[in-house]
C-alpha cells in the first residue's frame, strides 16, 4: 500500500515538472486543499453484508449497523496553464487523512464487540480545456485508496472468539465533466463542477486465518460534484470555500460466494482551498 502511495506521489511530481518542459512558459498555482466530510464506505458496507452472509450459513442472524464516519483529507494542489493556451493541468494529492467510524453488531444470545480502523487517500489529476469564458470541460483520473482493519470479538459455546480482518481497496476512476465559473464582482466568483466517474476496483480481504482473497468487483458508474465560492483578495492569492459530493457503487462477491453484494460509497462535505499564483 505504502509503495503505491509513493508511486502516485512520484507521478504527481513528475506530471507537474513535465508540463512546463513540454509546453513552455506559463502560470502556476500552488496551494493546499482540505475536505471535511461524512464518509459512508462501500468497502465497510460490503464487508458487513458479507459477514452477515457467513453468519447465516451457520444459522445465526447477525444484525450489523454503522453510521457514516467523519474525517478529513488534506493535501497539496498544483495547477499549470501555458501562456495564451486554453489548456490547463491540475493535480491534488490528499495524502493526509483521519477518519473514524463506529460499527455495531448483534446476534441472538451473543455479546459482540468490535474495533474498526479506517484509512483513506485521494489523488486527482485533470486536464482542462476552456470552451467559453465561463465554461471548461475536463477529463482526468481519480484514485482512492482504502484500508480497513476490523477486529470482531464474540462469545460462543466454546468460549470467546476473536477474528481480525483486513480489507484493501484501490479504486481507479477515469472521469469527465464540465466546470462553470461566474464572476460576481472583481473579487468574488461562483464555481460549479459536475463530472461522471467510471470505477475500476481492486479489492482484497485477509480473513481471520491470514488467508488473502481477491474479491471480484464489477466496474460501475459514479458521480462527482462541487459548488464553490471563490475570493481573490490580491492578484496572487485565491481563497475558496465549497461543498463536494461524490458517489460510486461497489458490486462484488467472494470467489466462494455466488451472491453479488451491492454497496454505495458516499462522501460529502465542506471543502477549503488556498492557492498562490505565480
Amino acid at each position: 500500500m505504502k509503495k503505491k502511495i509513493w508511486m502516485l506521489a512520484v507521478v504527481f511530481a513528475c506530471s507537474m515538472i513535465f508540463c512546463p518542459i513540454a509546453f513552455g512558459a506559463g502560470s502556476w498555482m500552488v496551494g493546499l486543499k482540505g475536505w471535511y466530510a461524512s464518509w459512508d464506505s462501500a468497502v465497510l458496507d460490503w464487508f458487513e453484508q458479507d459477514l452477515a452472509a457467513g453468519f447465516r450459513e451457520n444459522g445465526i442472524n447477525l444484525q450489523a449497523d454503522s453510521d457514516p464516519g467523519e474525517g478529513y483529507l488534506i493535501g497539496p494542489v498544483v495547477s499549470y496553464q501555458k501562456e495564451g493556451s486554453k489548456w490547463s493541468f491540475s493535480a491534488a494529492f490528499m495524502g493526509i487523512s483521519d477518519f473514524s467510524q463506529d460499527w455495531n453488531g448483534s446476534a441472538p444470545g451473543m455479546n459482540i464487540d468490535s474495533n474498526l480502523d479506517l484509512e483513506r487517500y485521494d489523488f486527482d489529476f485533470a486536464a482542462n480545456y476552456t470552451v467559453h469564458q465561463y465554461v471548461k470541460v475536463f477529463f482526468g483520473l481519480k484514485y482512492q485508496k482504502t484500508e480497513m482493519d476490523f477486529t470482531l470479538r464474540y462469545d460462543t459455546l466454546m468460549g470467546p472468539r476473536v477474528f481480525d480482518y483486513k480489507l484493501e481497496a484501490d479504486t481507479y476512476m477515469p472521469t469527465a465533466g464540465v466546470g462553470l465559473a461566474y464572476p460576481i464582482n472583481e473579487k468574488f466568483a461562483l464555481g460549479l463542477q459536475l463530472g461522471v466517474l467510471y470505477t475500476d476496483i481492486d479489492l482484497e480481504i485477509t480473513d481471520e486465518e491470514g488467508v488473502t482473497f481477491d474479491i471480484w468487483p464489477k466496474s460501475t458508474w459514479g458521480f462527482n460534484g462541487e459548488i464553490t465560492l471563490n475570493y481573490q483578495p490580491t492578484n496572487h492569492w485565491i481563497l475558496q470555500l465549497g461543498y463536494r459530493y461524490q458517489i460510486w457503487q461497489l458490486e462484488a462477491r467472494r470467489p466462494q460466494n455466488l451472491e453479488i453484494i451491492v454497496s454505495d460509497d458516499i462522501t460529502h462535505g465542506v471543502t477549503g482551498l488556498i492557492v498562490y499564483l505565480f
